[in-house]
């Protein structure tokens, strides 16, 4: 190595970092699906004096937390890359610390949030005024270990001042792509185009509204602003109830449009107006649009739908951006018309102009350039969308750093619980280093009037906690070992609290309902959710599923009332629960569920779950012959409402979902998570047609062997094997006739005799069959298969008695591998009707 080698990313990294343009570069591949696993270090240890500086080229906003950097003496050729860097307690070898100075056991040092960590723990709390959390792309982030062993770290080329002055010796610089940060490229000072991103980066700096922490950036005496509501004047088939805060229509399944709601107040820049859908109708196409519109809400005569508005207003509409009416944008972010109950989306005008959309808290990217300021936010509750509700956009609580400091943050919730409204939150970041972990409850008292005290549980008066397994009213524990633990769960765990109309409080872990908790929470007064981010828990989320659940709960019935819920279709006791596949549409009230597009992504649960011995049945009304494969039915663990919360959302096939315990029969294998159990499980659900596949609550499927009627004049019969019909009536089974001895010799006769009696005895009992559609595609199937054989084969092949027979008989005639690449490529253009013969010889 040379000393003029260049500061560049080391080629070993984290699992899920991508290198380029030279090593200059690194970025975190997934970053909508990860967020950790991004680690990467420097070629060759630090010189003194020299600076190591990165810029932020690409951030997401899914996450919470950002880019963390700093030194370590681990040398990367031999280091086991950490998810993070926080989680690498230890220095470098023992032989290696003998000549570092001083001896220092300081392995690792990095820069997280506003503070210093050592080793994951945390040695000082508030380093600089800056917070690697807020930074924007396009900031600079830079460190320098001086001559004096001193470690320097700088915000767009400001000094930070010291933040250690035992750096050992020999270390290298090392990035971690956490959260937020997604990409960073090595900056060189001697470069004439980094040297002028530098300098705008530090002009950014130096300005007092930018990259500041937030208790700088907001004059002590500025006025709080006046909260973002829904204006009083509405669409004619809209109104406005929850203080302002809830947009309906009352009158969904007559009406769909009529609909639109803007906000009472211009938005300020950077101030993020988002709406959770809290209720959908299936009964029309298309679904909520979002936007801006100059146009104030107290003078304009609102239109049917915003996009008629032919002046001052931007929309995003299923996944396009319209302008004036005008498509500017197609292909544009997440489709909106896709949403389900529980979602959110959101808008943004930043201060550059430009206009940004949000999808469930993701980013979509710039949609609109040169937008105004004052503009008010605009939804349209068109089609699908039947009621929405403003979102705070302070869903997101944790405490920094998150090594150096047991003592607890306690965020509370802004507004009080209703009854009946479940207040939920998602545990985002936790560390192993504390016992004990978060604490969660509610309080009576309001948050400008409470003195946050170290712990909850040392307020003597009205507060109800639960602390691991017990339940604490004003300090005092009431009840030990309740249902759930709040010490056992792991990161992605979900912990709801919902104080009922009588007065209960419930918990819910991941959607699961824990039981009564404690009692006498006093009715008619307002409570409060609030949260312990106490020992090892670190950071929480607020999540979608917050909000009303069944109104029945709930001492306010105003949504119910105005908002009439279909009849039941008589007869039918299941419906489809709205979460499904993402080309799945409803009809007939969820009772119907249509493959829109494609040939995946089809998966849709039962609206509730199977009690025992209950029936959950379906009929195929449609085919498409153009794809193979089939239906596939089981059951699962899975909360249909929880599938929304998956990191990549449901999958594209029920033989991929495996995140809970899942059966289910596929052909005629039966499947747990994906693993065979059970081979040849009665008939394939493959071969369904038309009306004919049942799933019963006992899990059997029954398989008939019916033999048909012969043709007198000849000695030979044959036998075919179908599904079950219903009360069959007529039907002959096992009747004694002679075998028909088919060999498949060029002579298509036979072969044409046997279906020519398939034929006769359906025409004769099919109309114990739900459909007759089977017959023909048995008859393909034989015929298409028949030929085939004859066209490749040049010898005899065994005797035959029955279709399976004859396509075992298939596979076993091609174990050569030359044949058989031949056979292969005679499947790819052979068909059977409109169905390719692969089909029908699946694993052949």
């Amino acid at each position: 190595m040379t000393s003029n080698d260049a500061l560049l990313f080391h080629e070993k990294c984290g699992t899920l970092i991508k290198l380029s343009n030279n090593n200059k570069t690194a970025e975190r591949r997934r970053p909508l699906d990860e967020f950790n696993n991004g680690v990467v270090m420097t070629n060759r240890p630090l010189r003194d004096n020299e600076m190591f500086e990165i810029r932020i080229d690409k951030l997401v906003d899914k996450w919470s937390g950002s880019i963390e950097i700093g030194v370590t003496t681990h040398n990367p050729n031999n280091l086991e890359y950490p998810a993070t860097m926080t989680n690498l307690r230890s220095g470098d070898s023992p032989t290696l610390l003998l000549v570092m100075l001083h001896s220092t056991h300081e392995g690792t040092i990095m820069m997280s949030g506003c503070g210093i960590l050592t080793n994951g723990k945390g040695t000082r709390r508030e380093y600089c005024e800056f917070s690697l959390d807020e930074l924007q792309e396009g900031d600079h982030i830079g460190l320098t270990r001086k001559s004096n062993n001193a470690l320097h770290f700088y915000i767009n080329g400001i000094d930070q001042g010291v933040a250690t002055t035992l750096t050992p010796l020999v270390v290298y610089g090392v990035v971690d792509l956490y959260g937020m940060a997604v990409k960073v490229t090595i900056v060189h000072n001697h470069n004439h185009s980094d040297r002028l991103r530098r300098n705008n980066a530090i002009m950014r700096a130096l300005s007092p509204d930018v990259g500041r922490r937030a208790i700088d950036a907001g004059g002590a005496n500025e006025p709080k602003p006046e909260r973002l509501l829904f204006h009083p004047n509405c669409g004619q088939k809209a109104a406005i109830i929850n203080e302002g805060r809830t947009a309906l229509r009352p009158h969904a399944t007559d009406d769909f449009n009529h609909g639109v709601v803007l906000s009472n107040r211009p938005l300020r820049n950077g101030e993020v107006f988002q709406v959770r859908i809290d209720k959908m109708v299936d009964k029309w196409a298309g679904s909520i649009e979002i936007g801006v519109t100059t146009h104030n809400p107290t003078y304009l005569q609102l239109p049917s739908t915003m996009t008629n508005l032919r002046s001052g207003t931007w929309m995003m509409t299923g996944n396009g951006v319209m302008h004036n009416g005008t498509t500017i944008l197609d292909e544009y972010g997440h489709n909106l018309d896709r949403l389900k109950a529980g979602d959110t989306v959101g808008v943004v005008r930043k201060e550059d102009g430009t206009l940004h959309f949000f999808v469930n808290g993701v980013a979509q990217g710039p949609a609109a350039w040169n937008v105004p300021p004052n503009i008010y936010a605009v939804a349209d509750l068109y089609g699908q969308a039947a009621q929405a509700t403003i979102v705070d956009d302070t869903g997101e609580s944790h405490r920094t750093p998150t090594h150096g400091d047991r003592r607890k943050y306690t965020p509370v919730a802004k507004g009080p619980l209703r009854d009946g409204e479940l207040f939920e939150i998602v545990i985002q970041k936790m560390v192993d280093r504390w016992s004990g972990s978060i604490e969660a409850g509610v309080t009576a008292i309001r948050p400008e009037d409470l003195e946050f005290p170290n712990t909850m549980t040392d307020i003597d008066y009205d507060s109800w906690m639960l602390s691991g397994t017990a339940i604490m009213q004003d300090g005092n524990t009431v009840r030990n070992n309740y249902g759930c633990d709040l010490d056992s769960l792991t990161t992605g765990s979900r912990i709801g609290m919902m104080r009922t109309v009588k007065g209960d409080l419930h918990y819910f872990i991941n959607s699961v309902d824990q039981g009564v908790a404690c009692s006498g929470l006093p009715p008619g007064k307002e409570v409060y959710a609030v949260v312990d981010l106490y020992g090892q828990c670190v950071q929480v989320s607020i999540t979608s599923s917050t909000g009303p659940l069944d109104n029945s709960l709930s001492t306010s019935n105003i949504t119910e009332k105005s908002f009439p819920i279909h009849s039941p279709v008589p007869g039918v006791a299941h419906r489809f629960h709205s979460s499904c596949g993402k080309n799945v549409a409803f009809q007939e009230d969820g009772c119907r569920a249509v493959r829109v597009s494609g040939f995946c992504h089809g998966i849709v649960f039962s609206m509730k779950e199977l009690k025992t011995d209950e029936i959950f049945e379906v009929k195929i009304d449609e085919v498409d012959e153009k794809w193979s494969g089939s239906v596939h039915v089981g059951l699962t663990t899975l909360l249909p409402s929880d599938a929304s919360s998956m990191a990549t959302g449901l999958p594209s096939s029920l033989l991929e979902l495996r995140s809970k315990v899942t059966w289910l029969v596929t052909g005629s294998e039966v499947r747990r998570n994906g693993v065979l159990q059970k081979q040849n499980y009665g008939c394939s659900l493959e071969r369904l047609a038309m009306h004919q596949a049942k799933m019963k609550h006992t899990g059997k499927c029954f398989i008939y062997r019916v033999v048909l009627p012969i043709d007198q004049a000849d000695d030979t019969a044959a036998t075919w094997v179908g599904t079950t019909p219903n009360q069959p009536r007529n039907l002959q089974f096992e009747r004694k006739t002679p075998s028909l001895g088919v060999k498949f010799d060029g002579n298509l006769k036979k072969m044409g005799f046997f279906v020519a009696h398939v034929i006769t005895y359906m025409q004769e009992y099919g109309c114990d069959f739900q459909n007759r559609a089977r017959v023909r595609v048995i008859t393909l199937a034989m015929e298409g298969a028949a030929r085939w054989m004859v066209t490749l084969q040049d010898a005899d092949a065994p005797e035959l008695q029955d279709f399976d027979w004859f396509m075992i008989a298939l596979r076993q005639w091609f174990k050569d591998s030359l044949a058989d690449r031949k056979a292969r490529d005679h499947i790819k253009v052979v068909k059977q009707g409109h169905q390719p013969v692969a089909e029908y010889t699946e694993e052949f």
